[in-house]
Parts: structure tokens; sequence; C-alpha cells
């Protein structure tokens, strides 16, 4: 997947998921580098489904244990650790 396709994907799918929870997410402005957490789209149990979700995107099997956990806070972050798993 490229880089900009999963950007886009993925930060629909993270407005959506802090809409599902309650966050007013029109007042939160974030990029490929925003820190999730920092900007209030993401706690412990949000970030659970948002990685399966990434597994999805990717076609790639992530394993926490693998990357230091400050890889998942962005989307950079993951697309730069998890893209080169993923199959062509």
């Amino acid at each position: 997947m490229e880089r900009q396709a999963f950007y886009d994907d993925l930060a629909a799918y993270i407005r959506k998921a802090a809409e599902e929870r309650g966050v007013d997410d029109s007042v939160v402005t974030f990029t490929e580098d925003s820190n999730l957490f920092d900007v209030g789209l993401a706690n412990s149990y949000s970030m659970v489904n948002l990685l399966m979700y990434v597994e999805q995107l990717l076609r790639v099997s992530v394993d926490v244990t693998d990357h230091d956990p400050e890889t998942f806070f962005s989307m950079r972050g993951m697309y730069d650790s998890l893209a080169e798993q993923a199959p062509r």
C-alpha cells in the first residue's frame, strides 16, 4: 500500500473511531507525525483496535514486542515500521 493511501485511510479510521468513543475530533488537527495519544485520538483500548486495522490495511501481522512502543504512536511510525513487511 502506498504511503499516502495508508495515511488517508488510517486517518479516516481514526476519526471515525474517535467519534464513536465520543471524542469531538472536529477540533483536533493531526498529521502523520502526530502522537495520537497526545492529541486525544487514541487510548490503550482504541490502540488495540487501531493496530488490528493496520494489520488489515498492510496485510501484516503486528507483534508489538518486536518494536519500541512509540513506533505505534504515529501513523508515520506505523507505516515506516510495518510497510516493509507487507506482501508485494
